[in-house]
């Protein structure tokens, strides 16, 4: 997520003071702010608040003749300040002023520079001892009456969990360890006003009610295209009585949309942070009384367009078995669908309801944008005497209009068991999951499984193979959907010979040894297109997309598309190829640090490989040499083809075929050897960068010709293909605009 995290026309962003410290810039005048109103937010420094690092809040005034007033909500205080914008006599290239202290932490001083980089004011607060915490600020708008016009309206959007601890932030993390954060989906509903003030409230995954407002500025964010407007409000709320908090951006675009459709339509993004300390001992806390570390919340969601008399909630189609519910988290084993009929009336009928699946009910409010319903899981005790136990939850969550879908959280208390310590019903610890709602999808009629949202140890566990394997480090991927067996040529060709009809070109036909083969002989770029081809002839939104600077943005249908041309809705519900990491998760069925999905070792019998017994303990094969019954021979050397038709050997513990074996697989990633050594993002990574320009692609899963283990590596150019590179789809279920 780090490289959607982009901060241009911001006053003070943590990238840069990485790259570019105060000694090391050039400054060459003092700073002069223009008139108007400044807010910002104060990243996290315990050394600044006695060991909290709760982060904090600038509001600044800059009167027309130069004079600030402003006041900063740090530490548990509110420090007022004023004065004019003369240099400091310490260092006449900046302004300070001294702001006092708050109830734990030493002597703060406000400190604003000019950063020689962007030449734009550079907030911080600083110590006497030069410590210091970085302040990202944003003018005001001025024109807010014509903003808040444009804008007025509901809003809804929920809050994703991330495990990952945003970059930049400098927190005494101790005995915090590796504390589950709470997997529900936070929610807002809000609105814009004509003055232009923004007001929003609702509930974090933990149940934490949260209200807040404020005036729009200018964007947080530096994702601006031609054909964008874009603002922000900032947040900053101290939760927990003083044990934690949460504080960040939203932003609110103005987005051009695709052919078809109209202008003026707002979605908002952004990305908070949040923790909790801990807050006690006592045993009847339960609701993450240890608490959880700073991670981040991805913000997701738009306008609420309510829908009219006879419209279906979540735009969806009238019939029996329009909807799905899916309940996850929170210590299940597993996640829970459920099938439901939504009426004319909005009115939910569950349609399905297996064993041991909770009863559920469920309730939309389309005047506000939400639901809300109950839970009620049935279990016996894992404690003796082995008794029923009913489990009765609520959930809760908001209906996001953009995406078609709806987002919320449930509580949901664990368990009893032997401990250390033995716990019981009445106090065993509530943690978080989440609910989502949307058009129904039948994955297993469709040939796709469902890979849950986690982390997982991606890489490499053993000292062999190529270095690019290592090293092994965790990474968290969101709930997906994946194909189960790898995609055939007789699928291939419907989708080929409609797309022909619709606009779009291909380098290749494809090639397939059989009908129930996987097709081969296709590049990065026609499997790119072939996804985009079948999310449109399904009534889907494509993923892929191509700018246009002079209208509207059109999906990619045709070509090779360069980066500065091209761009991913990685949220869409239509089909793309999935990311290195959604692949290896997929590919290892759940257990980590095996070379095989089924093991350590491998032989005929488990997949459609080249055997190299000699050079390795783990390969069992007598002989080297391809497999005996699909390997290549003279009767089928025209394509030279050695693939075995699709699931021919076992399925891996998510239910996948042909992970290892049979033909190599397109991902989105591109290749590069220290991909794994460098620094990046660890929550749903997308590779090194994000170009589209012909860099190689990462290939994963080996073919009829290797014997690649699960963390194996391969690379493709773009426009390369070969008689063992075909390709897997996935499909996000979140559905909504990145």
């Amino acid at each position: 997520m780090l490289s959607r995290r982009i901060l241009t026309q911001s006053l003070a962003c943590w990238l840069f003071s990485q790259a570019y410290t105060s000694t090391q810039a050039l400054i060459e005048e003092t700073p002069r702010l223009e008139a108007g109103v400044y807010e910002g937010i104060v990243s996290r420094n315990s050394f600044l608040d006695g060991g909290l690092g709760l982060g904090g809040k600038l509001d600044l005034l800059v009167t027309s003749t130069g004079s600030l007033t402003g006041k900063l909500l740090f530490d548990g205080t509110t420090l007022r300040f004023s004065g004019d914008q003369e240099p400091s006599e310490a260092d006449p290239t900046a302004l300070r002023f001294t702001l006092g202290k708050g109830k734990r932490g030493p002597v703060l001083t406000l400190e604003i520079t000019q950063d020689s980089f962007s030449g734009e004011p550079y907030f911080r607060l600083i110590t006497g001892d030069e410590t210091s915490a970085t302040i990202q600020v944003q003018k005001r708008v001025t024109n807010l009456a014509e903003v808040g016009e444009r804008l007025e309206g509901a809003y809804t959007w929920s809050l994703n969990p991330g495990f990952r601890k945003p970059k930049g932030a400098t927190v005494l993390e101790e005995g915090e360890g590796r504390l589950p954060v709470p997997e529900g989906y936070g929610f807002m509903t809000a609105r814009v006003l004509k003055t232009g003030l923004l007001r929003w409230s609702g509930k974090l995954a933990d149940g934490t009610a949260v209200t807040g407002s404020g005036y729009l500025t200018e964007s947080s964010s530096r994702r601006f295209v031609e054909g964008f407007s874009s603002y922000a409000a900032a947040w900053h709320q101290v939760l927990y009585r003083g044990k934690g908090s949460v504080q960040g951006w939203f932003d609110l675009y103005d987005e051009r949309f695709d052919e078809g459709r109209s202008k003026g339509d707002v979605f908002v993004e952004g990305y908070l942070d949040w923790k909790k300390l801990k807050v006690s001992d006592a045993f009847y806390i339960r609701n993450y009384r240890d608490g959880f570390p700073l991670h981040e919340l991805d913000v997701r969601g738009g306008k609420y367009e309510r829908p009219a008399a006879g419209e279906l909630v979540m735009d969806l189609a009238n019939g029996p078995n329009n909807a799905q519910l899916t309940v996850e988290g929170a210590g299940m084993p597993s996640p829970v669908i459920n099938l439901l009929t939504v009426t004319a009336q909005n009115k939910a009928i569950f349609s399905l309801m297996n064993e041991g699946y909770p009863v559920t009910k469920l309730n939309f409010q389309p005047t506000t944008g939400t639901f809300s319903g109950t839970l009620l899981f049935k279990d016996i005790s894992p404690r003796l005497p082995t008794n029923s136990i009913e489990r009765s939850v609520r959930f809760q969550g908001v209906l996001l209009s953009r995406s078609s879908t709806g987002a919320g959280f449930f509580m949901l208390g664990q368990l009893p068991t032997d401990g250390p310590p033995p716990t019981t019903m009445r106090y065993s610890p509530e943690l978080s999951g989440r609910v989502e709602i949307r058009e129904a999808f039948f994955p297993e009629s469709q040939g796709f499984v469902h890979i849950p949202g986690g982390e997982f140890q991606m890489g490499n566990a053993y000292n062999e193979g190529n270095t690019h394997e290592r090293p092994v480090h965790p990474v968290y991927v969101s709930p997906f959907y994946i194909q189960a067996k790898e995609t055939t040529k007789s699928q291939w060709d419907v989708v080929y010979k409609w797309a022909l009809k619709h606009g779009y070109t291909f380098d290749n036909a494809g090639v397939g040894r059989a009908a129930n083969h996987p097709v081969v002989y296709v590049n990065w770029y026609d499997a790119v297109k072939w996804c985009n081809a079948r999310s449109e002839m399904e009534g889907l939104t494509p993923c892929y997309r191509v700018r246009n600077n002079s209208g509207p943005d059109t999906v990619y249908r045709t070509g090779q598309v360069s980066d500065t041309l091209s761009y991913v809705v990685w949220l869409a519900n239509g089909y793309r190829l999935p990311t290195e990491a959604e692949w290896e998760k997929a590919a290892r069925g759940g257990p980590e640090g095996r070379r095989f999905p089924f093991g350590d070792f491998i032989d005929f019998s488990l997949a459609n490989y080249y055997a190299f017994p000699g050079n390795g303990t783990f390969d069992l094969a007598e002989k080297e040499g391809f497999h005996p019954v699909f390997g290549y021979n003279v009767a089928y050397r025209a394509p030279y083809l050695g693939t075995s038709p699709v699931g021919s050997f076992f399925a891996n513990g998510y239910g996948l075929y042909d992970v290892i074996g049979n033909a190599s697989e397109h991902c989105w990633d591109v290749f590069k050897s220290n991909a794994y050594s460098a620094q990046g993002p660890f929550n749903d990574p997308r590779g090194p960068d994000s170009s589209w320009d012909k860099n190689p692609r990462v290939l994963r899963g080996g073919n009829f010709s290797s014997n690649d283990r699960v963390s194996s590596r391969g690379q493709a150019d773009q426009d390369f293909t070969y008689n063992y590179i075909g390709f897997r789809t996935v499909r996000y279920l979140q559905g909504e605009d990145n």
